[in-house]
């Protein structure tokens, strides 16, 4: 349709007086239909005959007729706006005329089929419906105190409903469920915004002396700045000598020489040593809090719901774009717009269950430049939610009894932790600190070593003794971050390459499981602690051009670790990995090679790569602590691939490969050493 369908309200007699007040808005175009529709009806009929020849038996007729229809539309509401709101909608539905073809098991003719269709049946008996609607608000902020410019919004809520109906089931067979998405944002440029508060004030500069002109020697003029300063020196020490009010007219002499002296130098006082403690202090402020990019804020949170035995035989159309409610047409509009877990009444006699899970999500984003050159990316992350399977039964009145409740929930947030070696070996956590928290003798030994395995390896355990906090140190997120640094080729000891960039990523998470027991309490089943350097240290380096090709090369070390505690067992699982990897390749392209006469534009392409890996696997038995642990499953692998890849004038390709693959056991590993070569040559003619 037409973009051309609107309003504005600003055109609107009284009503345009109010809206032209909020001059960021008077633009504001509202369109009364939507800018896209779309709709669709298919069917579908089919029929297969088998027949053995060799068995007197009946023939495997199957048969399917099916239609479907679909629908839907996309409508921006407002623009330019404060909300600018737009609204996305389909649906699909599907259904079955089979039953109308075949009656004890003996076929219809056609000509009652096609009346059933057009006078009663239609489409026939819908077995399946689904539905979307996606809404999202692009908010435009007032241009006052610059807002517009500063802060972003965004939200966007979506809603996916489905209904079946399984016709074997009979009334118990029909079931609907509903799966929603809440997303929300805000970026705000902390570095704009706070600009003004950390600019330099104008030095101000002290205004010009007026300039009088005096007779010079021969008529000529000069200024009175260039009037010989011995010659005012002398006149003043006169005018003070001739005075007969003043006592001491040699104190006076020197006071007055001194202050023109002052006067006349143009020198400016260096600031005082609290000035220079308050501009550094200032200058901190801002390097420390208000030198990010910008800072972005996301939250999302999603919900479903599932169902069955549903008494209504409906799909729920009706009810969604219907004036009234009825549970016989199925869910209600409030639960297939995902705002309530009401699926409506149950038949009668059934064993049911319901699903419910809900789950939220916060990030948090970051971006600040340290030096020239140089990157560091922070974030935050957390999640919580639950999980609920609640199984009940129905009387012959449709009326729920004997409902069980089964509850569990997780959490994830980012962790911060580094391994007690090297310089890390100062914050003092990791398995170690686990075991000496530990209190075996512990009313709750288990609820005990939970805690004691959270404390134990977070670095920034101190937020859980805060009294204000301890109760949601658990929830807090710990920062992660990447770092880059480009540049480095201007330093002597990389000057060999034309770029160096250097890299180095932290991530860690914790996860934690839990269930509500039979008393109604929270037990923690599961524990997982992740962390990685990946890389630890990564270079990558690119040279000039090396014989008219290009030359580039990394080298990267990653280490990866990772805790998982039983809460039924008390035993931590370590898993390690550390690996090298060293890589370098050339390639030249558009070179020409004479052959036979002809010269030939080529492609060539060398690399190599070598990577060197180890795992392994450690459990500690927190009952009986041993700080080594007992080995499991371990091994150091070995890799080395140099490849070469030609192209001759792009109809022929040859590629050479060579991987040598070296795999030896490690710890209480099993597997025996295994060393494995391979080699090949691929050869790919194109002729056209």
């Amino acid at each position: 349709l037409s973009r051309d369908l609107f309003f504005k309200p600003a055109d609107i007699p009284l009503i345009g007086d109010v809206v032209n007040i909020f001059s960021d808005y008077k633009d504001v175009r509202i369109y009364f239909l939507p800018q896209s529709f779309n709709a669709s009806v298919n069917a579908s009929r089919r029929r297969n005959f088998t027949q053995n020849r060799t068995l007197a038996n009946k023939p495997n007729i199957q048969r399917d007729f099916t239609a479907s229809r679909s629908a839907g539309f996309n409508w921006n509401i407002t623009e330019g706006g404060l909300l600018n709101l737009s609204l996305a909608y389909n649906f699909d539905v599907q259904s079955t005329l089979t039953y109308l073809w075949v009656v004890d098991e003996v076929e219809r003719p056609e000509s009652e089929i096609w009346h059933d269709i057009f006078s009663k049946s239609l489409f026939g008996r819908d077995f399946n419906y689904r539905q979307n609607l996606d809404l999202r608000l692009n908010p435009r902020l007032p241009s006052i105190w610059d807002l517009n410019r500063y802060i972003n919004v965004n939200f966007s809520y979506g809603v996916a409903y489905s209904w079946q109906n399984n016709f074997q089931q009979a009334d118990l067979g029909r079931s609907a469920g509903y799966s929603n998405r809440i997303s929300s944002g805000v970026t705000f440029r902390i570095k704009s915004i706070f600009a003004p508060l950390f600019q330099e004030a104008p030095k101000m500069q002290a205004p010009a002396q007026p300039q009088q002109r005096i007779e010079g020697g021969r008529g000529g003029r000069r200024s009175q700045r260039s009037t010989n300063v011995d010659e005012r020196i002398r006149a003043q020490q006169k005018n003070v000598a001739d005075s007969t009010n003043v006592t001491d007219s040699s104190s006076q002499s020197k006071k007055q020489l001194t202050e023109f002296n002052e006067t006349e130098e143009d020198t400016v006082k260096s600031p005082g040593n609290i000035q220079i403690a308050l501009q550094y202090l200032k200058l901190g402020i801002k390097w420390l809090f208000f030198d990010y990019d910008q800072i972005s804020i996301n939250f999302s949170q999603s919900s479903s719901y599932t169902g069955g035995g549903l008494l209504g035989e409906g799909t729920g159309f009706n009810n969604f774009w219907g004036y009234k409610q009825s549970p016989l047409k199925g869910p209600s509009r409030l639960f297939m717009l995902g705002l309530s877990n009401d699926i409506g009444p149950r038949a009668a006699n059934g064993n049911l269950s319901d699903n419910y899970s809900h789950k939220n999500d916060i990030d948090l984003k970051t971006s600040r430049p340290l030096w020239e050159g140089a990157q560091l990316d922070l974030n935050w992350k957390v999640g919580w939610g639950v999980n609920k399977s609640i199984t009940f039964r129905t009387d012959s009145l449709g009326i729920i009894y004997s409902t069980t409740v089964n509850s569990t929930g997780t959490i994830d947030r980012s962790f911060l932790t580094f391994p007690p070696t090297l310089i890390f070996a100062f914050f003092g956590n990791g398995i170690k600190k686990v075991s000496e928290l530990y209190d075996k003798r512990a009313p709750n030994p288990n609820q005990n070593l939970s805690d004691a395995f959270v404390k134990g390896f977070e670095t920034t355990s101190f937020l859980s003794k805060i009294p204000i906090l301890s109760k949601f140190a658990k929830y807090i997120p710990r920062p992660n971050w990447n770092f880059s640094w480009s540049g480095l080729e201007k330093y002597s000891i990389f000057s060999f390459a034309k770029r160096v960039s250097l890299s180095h990523t932290y991530t860690s998470t914790y996860s934690e499981g839990w269930k509500i027991n039979p008393d109604g309490l929270q037990e923690v089943q599961s524990q997982r602690i992740d962390y990685a350097f990946s890389p630890l240290l990564g270079l990558t380096f690119q040279f000039d051009n090396l014989f008219g090709g290009s030359f580039q090369s990394s080298v990267r070390y990653t280490a990866k670790t990772s805790y998982s505690l039983s809460a039924s067992t008390r035993n931590i699982t370590e898993s390690l990995s550390r690996d090298i990897n060293i890589s370098a390749s050339y390639s030249k392209s558009g070179f020409e090679l004479p052959m036979f006469g002809i010269s030939l534009k080529n492609d060539i392409e060398i690399s190599f790569s070598y990577t060197n890996g180890k795992t392994s696997s450690v459990i500690y038995d927190m009952e009986n602590f041993k700080e080594g642990g007992t080995p499991q499953d371990g091994k150091t692998n070995v890799t080395i691939e140099p490849k070469i890849r030609y192209v001759m004038s792009s109809r022929v390709t040859m590629s050479i490969f060579y991987r040598r693959t070296t795999i030896q056991p490690q710890g209480a590993s099993r597997i025996p050493p295994t060393t494995t070569n391979e080699a090949g040559v691929d050869v790919h003619i194109a002729i056209q």
